[in-house]
């Protein structure tokens, strides 16, 4: 199971000793020639993913094959963002949930506000490795009060 591949690596600071967790999850190529996601910059939170395939997007929401498929271990999950970049010029990645238990090819929900065509290789998103709790719900009569009670949408002020 990938939680085996999870190491503890210790970093020494000339005044502190901090432990690092290092974690590894499984990840398989679904097309020979697809590019894995990779983390950019050394502070990057997300990984950037790549097209697998040519794709023209345009209004309609459409899948773009990302060429891999994960092993998550139980309890992680990965979310497929947009890029800011491509997010200015119009051309948007709806978030998207993949859970721990899929095994299939993962793809990017993608649509532009004009034609654009996604060229294979392209960086189309970028995906986000997260914990996912699962919890227990107890219905109830009532719920407790809160200062902002049942306020929504707009309600905290712009």
């Amino acid at each position: 199971m990938a939680d085996k591949v999870i190491k503890e690596k210790t970093k020494k600071d000339s005044k502190k000793v901090t432990a690092i967790k290092e974690l590894k999850f499984l990840i398989k190529k679904t097309r020979e020639d697809a590019v894995l996601p990779v983390y950019k910059t050394k502070g990057a939170a997300c990984l950037d993913c790549y097209a697998a395939e040519d794709k023209w997007i345009w209004l309609k929401p459409k899948l773009v094959p990302l060429g891999f498929a994960l092993g998550l271990p139980e309890g992680y999950e990965a979310q497929m963002r947009g890029r800011s970049g491509l997010s200015l010029k119009g051309h948007y990645t709806e978030l998207g949930t993949v859970d721990c238990d899929y095994r299939g090819e993962v793809s990017a929900i993608t649509w532009s506000l004009f034609p654009y065509k996604v060229k294979k290789g392209d960086r189309v998103c970028q995906m986000k490795i997260s914990k996912a709790n699962q919890f227990k719900f107890e219905e109830v009569k009532t719920l407790d009060s809160t200062e902002r009670g049942s306020g929504g949408f707009g309600s905290t002020g712009k």
